[in-house]
């Protein structure tokens, strides 16, 4: 008889590779943060934005945000923070310096 652990471990296997293949592939931005700071970024970042993966990794979220969308921003970490989840829209500066709208 088969046992349980084998087939979770396959299926969870599946799993992290279909969420790697989403992350990857996928028209939306992604950008994973740890303590603030960008650790990873799906290319749709590079794409949509124009900052290279070197250009990004390390550096702030913030950094990204125009100053007068900086309130909105922190308030929606707040919620995520709180709550476990939030949506809302800012702008990104975009490597020529214009601006695109994002909501998540």
């Amino acid at each position: 008889m088969e046992t349980v652990e084998p087939k979770i471990a396959a299926h969870a296997e599946v799993s992290r590779d279909a969420v790697l293949w989403y992350f990857d592939n996928s028209p939306d931005m992604f950008v994973v943060m740890r303590g603030g700071v960008i650790v990873s970024i799906n290319p749709a970042w590079e794409r949509l934005t124009g900052w290279t993966t070197g250009e990004t990794l390390g550096r702030r979220l913030l950094d990204f945000i125009p100053d007068e969308d900086l309130a909105g921003l922190e308030a929606l970490g707040d919620r995520l923070r709180s709550e476990g989840m939030g949506v809302g829209e800012h702008r990104l500066r975009c490597k020529t310096g214009q601006a695109i709208w994002v909501s998540g």
